[in-house]
């Protein structure tokens, strides 16, 4: 009779500890499963990273689509200056709009022919590099998916990242990165944090081309919207003196086209 008892006990015991496991096994997967969903890359789950992810890519992947600026300095006095940037003064018509931007300065060329009485607009700036950006966060993530500066100096340092040429070339690796139920939780937030600062500070361009020559960077470009009532907008972004310089031109029915875009790239120059 005792034997039988012992061994009732053993049994239960046994089942005690399968379902504990089971338990934990199940836990487990429930957890890895939900933190799937909130940290899911290549959706929007829970106001996440939009499908505007994949498009953005689509950017980096020609190299071979570059614009090369080779300086041409001209007259000291015939400069429009903002900060330690110049350009060519080719904006004499223009007017300065005032109080627009404590990081840029801008200009717009008034024409009633249009309805809202503007054909053109010019703007540069100065703002902060891409890998400061990076280190010092995104409010707008919250709080559960950040991760920690620690762990955003680590992933620069990590993967030697010195400037935000090389910042371009480190955001290239994770257009296939995707995390699954194998994947630690800490790197599904890394992963997303990464996915999601691109998907915040990039857009999808028409025409993207890679800046080179006597300054680096890039160039956006929405040609689709060189009309009447759309304006063509162009971007360019240079990185140098650990900033990004940037200059707009806005302008419609050809106003700005590409001859007259690089005849002022040119004239760029960053003390």
């Amino acid at each position: 009779m005792k034997k039988k008892v012992k061994r009732n006990k053993k049994n239960s015991n046994n089942k005690k500890i399968i379902l504990t496991f089971v338990f934990l096994v199940v836990g487990y997967f429930i957890y890895k499963g939900i933190n799937l969903m909130i940290y899911d890359i290549h959706s929007n789950y829970f106001g996440g990273v939009s499908s505007n992810y994949e498009d953005i890519y689509k950017n980096f992947e020609n190299e071979e689509n570059v614009l090369i600026i080779n300086q041409v300095k001209t007259n000291n006095n015939d400069y429009l200056k903002y900060k330690d940037m110049k350009v060519k003064d080719v904006f004499k018509e223009f007017k300065k709009i005032e109080d627009y931007d404590e990081n840029m300065i801008s200009y717009r060329l008034e024409d009633n022919d249009y309805k809202d009485g503007v054909k053109a607009n010019f703007s540069m700036g100065v703002s902060k590099s891409y890998v400061d950006m990076f280190i010092e966060g995104i409010e707008d993530i919250g709080k559960f998916r950040n991760i920690s500066i620690d762990d955003r100096k680590r992933i620069i340092k990590e993967n030697k990242i010195e400037n935000d040429l090389d910042f371009i070339k480190f955001i290239k690796k994770y257009k296939n990165v995707k995390n699954n139920i194998f994947t630690s939780v800490s790197k599904m937030k890394e992963n997303f944090y990464v996915a999601y600062f691109i998907n915040y500070n990039f857009y999808k361009s028409n025409d993207f081309r890679f800046v080179d020559g006597d300054y680096v960077g890039f160039m956006t470009n929405n040609i689709e919207n060189d009309n009447k009532y759309k304006p063509r907008l162009v971007e360019v972004v240079i990185f140098k003196n650990n900033k990004r310089y940037f200059l707009i031109f806005s302008g419609r029915n050809g106003y700005f086209n590409d001859n007259n875009i690089k005849e002022i790239l040119n004239s760029l120059v960053i003390d």
